[in-house]
């Protein structure tokens, strides 16, 4: 199985890394998604910049899909 990310969000991922001097982690808990390992957040606590893999999004895509 194959997983793809969008240019666009990784891009934003991995500038936020190189501002912050930290490692890119791949996480997979809700979703499957690439993340500064430091990194500004929403209002609601969550990452600001978080590239899921497409079709992996929970916010999106269903569960029994990913």
């Amino acid at each position: 199985m194959s997983i793809h990310f969008s240019g666009t969000d990784l891009r934003l991922v991995l500038a936020e890394a190189v501002v912050n001097q930290c490692r890119v982690i791949l996480v997979k808990d809700q979703g499957v998604y690439f993340m500064a390992e430091r990194g500004e957040r929403r209002p609601d606590g969550r990452r600001k910049h978080i590239a899921y893999a497409i079709g992996c999004n929970p916010d999106v895509d269903a569960f029994d899909n990913c």
